[in-house]
């Protein structure tokens, strides 16, 4: 999704970190809450700010589909060894060990 922010005020454009970190949990916000991508102005008065939506979605980001679960299998060794063996010397006691 591209954007551009500017001050509501001056209509200056802002190029900061915290701006588009803003822009960002904004956009995310939006869809969660209507499901769909903000397009045109959305003034955010509080903050002396206009973020302009323009475009589709950004093609590098993820399919909701992306993150599925995946079980990660368990090593025999691991299943095998006592919890000693496996991590040796923790809970003991490092100065008379």
């Amino acid at each position: 999704m591209q954007y551009t922010i500017r001050s509501l005020s001056s209509d200056e454009a802002f190029e900061t970190l915290a701006a588009h970190v803003l822009a960002r949990a904004y956009l995310a916000a939006w869809r969660a809450r209507h499901g769909s991508e903000p397009s045109g102005p959305h003034v955010i008065e509080g903050l002396d700010l206009v973020i302009e939506f323009q475009g589709e979605r950004e093609d590098h980001q993820a399919a909701p589909d992306a993150f599925t679960h995946r079980p990660v299998p368990i090593s025999a060794d691991l299943t095998k060894k006592s919890p000693e063996e496996r991590h040796p010397g923790e809970g003991r006691d490092p100065v008379n060990a």
